[in-house]
């Protein structure tokens, strides 16, 4: 609980140092979301939390959506959760791929999937060369 509200207290102060901008708005009101929620025994979804960092910025400065950082910063950090939780199902599903089995003869630790990826690369350097 204490890391949580440290956490939201340094949001605070580096968005004062930065000005407020909307980058700086944006990364506080995201922690700060998350610390409520992390105090109340919750575990919002990121893009819930997006959200409402993004409703707090807008009801701070309506105008925001005129400065390009608004768009870069909430679109790229948009951007990045969703890689993140397209990778983390993704990851999700390979773990239990029979393929995946691990192979002790060929390599300690190399999965038969990445043997095969080996092999296939080796193939194409060979091919173009």
């Amino acid at each position: 609980m204490a890391s949580a509200l440290g956490a939201a207290f340094f949001a605070a102060c580096y968005a004062a140092l930065a000005g407020f901008n909307v980058p700086a708005q944006r990364t506080f009101w995201m922690l700060l979301v998350f610390a409520i929620a992390y105090v109340r025994g919750r575990r919002p979804a990121s893009s819930l939390v997006l959200c409402w960092a993004l409703a707090f910025v807008l009801i701070a400065d309506p105008w925001a959506v005129t400065s390009p950082g608004f768009w870069l910063s909430f679109c790229a950090v948009g951007a990045i959760l969703f890689a993140i939780q397209a990778c983390g199902s993704q990851a999700k599903r390979s773990r239990v791929e029979p393929g995946n089995a691990v192979d002790w003869d060929k390599g300690v630790g190399q999965s038969a999937s990445a043997q095969r990826q080996d092999a296939e690369y080796e193939s194409l350097v060979a091919a173009c060369i």
